[in-house]
C-alpha cells in the first residue's frame, strides 16, 4: 500500500514499475493487489491497452490505514 500511496506519476502506479521497485515477481504483487482490492484497500484504475499495464490506486479506506498506521 505504501508504494502506491507514494507514487508520484501514473506509470509508478502499474504493476510492473511496483514489482521492480519492490523487487517482487509480478504475479505475486498482482495476488497482493488483488487481496488489497478484494479488502477495499485498492483498486484499479484502468490501463493501457496498448502495452497491457494495469494501474492501481488506493481507495479512501487504503490511504486512510496508511495514514493513521504510520506506514509511510
Amino acid at each position: 500500500m505504501v508504494q502506491i500511496f507514494k507514487a508520484r506519476e501514473l506509470d509508478d502506479r502499474g504493476v510492473g514499475a511496483m514489482a521492480e521497485a519492490l523487487a517482487m515477481d509480478r504475479a505475486v504483487l498482482q495476488y497482493h493487489l488483488d487481496r488489497l482490492e478484494e479488502a477495499g484497500l485498492a483498486k484499479n484504475t484502468g490501463g493501457n491497452y496498448v502495452d497491457g499495464t494495469t494501474y492501481w490506486a488506493l481507495t479512501s479506506e487504503g490511504r486512510r490505514r496508511v495514514v493513521e498506521g504510520k506506514l509511510s
